[in-house]
């Protein structure tokens, strides 16, 4: 699991589940639609916003966590059930 930290751009965090930009947006950091919004690292964007970075980064780990690894665990149980019902 790649660990999101405050050096990394919006971009970057976006990349790794886009689903993220909810937990952006829930911190009213729209700045995830503008193109150079999205070149921001995640320190600067917090400095811009007045958002703490440490509880964004909190967040973001957790729902990163959650995401990727339940989505994908959840995929293969239904692959599985569904192979195994043909």
């Amino acid at each position: 699991m790649k660990k999101i930290t405050k050096d990394m751009t919006i971009a970057e965090v976006l990349d790794i589940d886009s689903s993220l930009g909810d937990i952006l947006l829930g911190f009213d950091m729209h700045c995830i639609y503008c193109p150079m919004g999205r070149m921001e690292t995640l320190e600067e964007a917090c400095s811009a916003h007045g958002t703490d970075l440490d509880f964004l980064l909190k967040k973001l780990n957790e729902a990163e966590c959650f995401s990727v690894e339940g989505t994908v665990k959840k995929k293969a149980k239904i692959k599985k059930a569904k192979v195994d019902k043909i």
